[in-house]
């Protein structure tokens, strides 16, 4: 998948969407084992930022994940 960046103000949320595929699962981490969502929705609000923060997106088909994304 592709994703693209956002810049926000501290104390807000961001939405952050990817595109290139048909369900997506977003981690907080490059090597997380969890994720935290899947869904074929490519938009991912995170909850409220006091930093720079990096999520990490990656397609889903057929059971079968994609390299992660960032």
């Amino acid at each position: 998948p592709q994703a693209t960046g956002v810049s926000i103000c501290a104390g807000n949320s961001a939405t952050l969407t990817a595109s290139g595929a048909n369900r997506y699962r977003w981690y907080e981490s490059q090597n997380a084992t969890e994720f935290l969502q899947e869904s074929t929705n490519p938009a991912f609000v995170t909850g409220v930022l006091a930093q720079t923060k990096t999520y990490y997106v990656a397609a889903v088909a057929n059971g079968c994940e994609s390299a992660r994304v960032a």
